[in-house]
């Protein structure tokens, strides 16, 4: 990775230092209630078959973490 090249950032896992190091609260760990620190949007995400979380759950919906 050369200098100028930007490393993604992502949660390992559902906890609240993970999400925090991308910019979000975890406001509710049962009921999946997430919420951005930029812009204060509050979400809430399915859980897919097998348990996994969809890809980019913790991302705004109004695109705050979009690079």
């Amino acid at each position: 990775m050369n200098d100028t090249a930007k490393k993604r950032v992502y949660p390992r896992a559902f906890t609240e230092r993970q999400l925090d190091k991308v910019g979000v609260d975890l406001i509710n760990e049962y009921d999946r209630i997430l919420r951005c620190q930029n812009c204060y949007r509050t979400w809430i995400f399915g859980i897919l078959p097998g348990g996994k979380f969809p890809r980019g759950y913790w991302k705004c919906p109004d695109g705050c973490h979009d690079e």
